[in-house]
């Protein structure tokens, strides 16, 4: 057992009968600056549970659940979404091993003591859940233009693996309640020979720091195939962890425009340079799956507007472009288990007890950024345009401070609080630390442990039992239940205004509509700590009160 700390769980919810393998917070539309999330959970036959974490108890169970694991969740939170009348509408979009992305509206209403809570499928288009990579989902408004937004307010992102090779990348556009709106922008992008130079060059200057070993890059003949997505919401980068340890940022543009001048050799992306119209790409797939049937259904390509800013014969028109503009190898030649982001900071895990650390702030252009001809290369791979800086290079971070050992190998769950770090592996054990000490690339120190024993109740069929054999099998440590998932929650920051809940009396006449005191009691003790939740392969949801000032001094 890592550490000297182990803390049982403040509390533990049960429903599910089979293992838990995704949780998700949905933040709740009353107030969600006074009143906590609820939380939604999935396990390995496609079961799924809303949680009230005030009273700990389930209040909806999903009717026509998915025929297969539960692989991610990814929540669109309303305040975020775009589309007009529905501001108190979150969507919660939802990967099955069936091989299928559902994306559901959800709407929690509030009837005196009743909770009344409906979900309604709005889209759905299957996806490749193989190598059990998971997605993200990103509304077209969240791109750093928003001219002509009426026109794009109900259109999104979706980022995936291929639905052949799961080694490419594949990027949809689509909107809600058109199955036929469904278009391919990006179609199996294979990034290896998009930094295959790199690669080339990494072979004889770069070397990665592993447990302490050095590790010189090898000739690689491909990335491997993907192991996760993370979207950072502050520039729309994607980060994209591979089989080989690889983690590379890319960025799509839906359209850019750019100027030569001749004179001084500049690229000058002009003002409207992402633009809101997306060009159709026609699909011509003779594999003849559901998703290749879907898209064959697109509306035919539209005339793209004409977008005129002087008549300069030097202006050129890109659409779909990608800029590549991350590469980091500091996991080479192990695979990326997790990825997380927060603040610009993006902590990556593998089988090692390395913890990645990457600065990933102030790295795509935007659409006001003058771009030099002598800094950026612009090339074509297959139909597609793809830009990167001349001078990108593969981060190998073989800077201490660019990576903590963690002292426990296989990470496969990093969740960052505004206190804390949650990191669970594989044997089942949870280690919480400080982040702002992790982030500073201080040494890890764990405050506290969290882990589920598994019975040694031994079950024997025979009625007459035996006393005799007692194997040394018997004398072997406990194992400790597997974690299929684990996320966390910060305290609510102080708030001399007010909206912060710090007693029955700070709520606000509409926030304490039908909150009788004790239940405003249980908001404040919630509120007041951050938690841990981890779900485990005994179907059981263990919640972990995390309180600062008794583990962080």
């Amino acid at each position: 057992m890592l550490g000297t700390k182990l803390q049982l769980p403040t509390y533990t919810l049960r429903s599910h009968t089979n293992p838990v393998t995704c949780l998700a917070l949905i933040p709740n539309n009353r107030d969600p600056s006074l009143i906590p999330p609820n939380l939604i959970s999935g396990d390995s036959k496609g079961q799924l549970i809303i949680w009230d974490l005030i009273t700990r108890r389930p209040i909806y169970h999903f009717q026509e659940c998915p025929k297969g694991q539960i692989v991610f969740i990814q929540i669109l939170e309303s305040a975020t979404l775009p589309i007009v009348g529905r501001r108190n509408t979150t969507l919660i979009a939802i990967l099955s091993k069936d091989h299928k992305l559902r994306i559901y509206s959800y709407d929690h209403m509030f009837n005196g003591s009743q909770n009344n809570i409906r979900c309604e499928l709005r889209f759905h288009v299957p996806i490749n859940t193989l190598n059990f990579a998971n997605f993200t989902i990103k509304p077209m408004s969240f791109n750093d233009n928003h001219e002509n937004e009426c026109d794009e307010e109900e259109w999104f992102q979706l980022y995936c693996c291929n639905t052949q090779d799961s080694e490419c990348i594949d990027v949809y556009k689509f909107k809600l309640d058109e199955l036929h709106s469904l278009k391919r922008q990006v179609n199996a992008l294979n990034l290896y020979p998009l930094i295959i130079d790199l690669i080339k060059i990494a072979t004889t200057t770069t070397t990665t720091t592993t447990n302490d070993k050095t590790v010189k890059i090898k000739s690689l003949d491909k990335l491997g195939i993907i192991m996760k997505f993370v979207i950072n919401p502050k520039n729309n980068v994607i980060y994209i962890g591979f089989e080989s340890g690889f983690v590379i940022g890319i960025k799509v543009y839906d359209r850019l425009q750019v100027r030569r001048n001749d004179d001084s050799g500049h690229i000058q992306s002009s003002p409207n340079a992402i633009g809101k119209h997306v060009r159709t790409t026609n699909v011509n797939d003779s594999s003849g799956s559901g998703l290749s049937k879907l898209l064959k259904q697109a509306q035919p390509e539209k005339t793209q507007p004409t977008l005129s800013l002087a008549n300069d014969q030097s202006v050129k028109t890109y659409q779909d472009i990608i800029e590549i503009v991350y590469v980091s190898s500091f996991h080479y030649p192990n695979p990326i288990l997790d990825l997380e982001i927060k603040n610009d900071i993006l902590l990556s895990s593998s089988t090692t007890g390395q913890l990645g650390i990457h600065n990933v702030s102030n790295l795509a252009m935007n659409n006001d950024t003058t771009l030099d001809s002598s800094e950026y290369r612009l090339s074509k791979y297959k139909d597609m345009n793809i830009i990167r800086r001349n001078n990108l290079q593969i981060n190998n971070s073989n800077d201490n401070a660019d990576s903590i050992d963690i002292k426990t190998t296989n990470i496969n769950h990093i969740q960052q609080l505004n206190d804390f770090l949650l990191i669970s592996n594989w044997k089942g054990e949870t280690l919480v630390g400080s982040s702002s000490r992790v982030i500073k690339g201080e040494a890890f120190e764990s405050l506290v442990n969290f882990s589920k024993v598994k019975s040694t109740v031994k079950i024997i069929d025979s009625s007459k039992g035996s006393l005799q054999n007692t194997s040394n099998e018997d004398r072997k440590e406990p194992k400790f239940c597997k974690i299929g998932c684990m996320i966390g929650i910060s305290s609510l920051p102080a708030v001399e205004n007010g909206n912060r809940l710090t007693s029955p009396s700070s709520l606000t006449p509409s926030s304490s509509v039908s909150l009788n005191v004790g239940q405003m009691r249980r908001i404040t003790k919630f509120n007041n700590s951050s938690w841990c939740f981890i779900g485990y392969d005994d179907g059981s949801i263990a919640l972990h009160e995390l309180l600062k000032d008794k583990l962080i001094k």
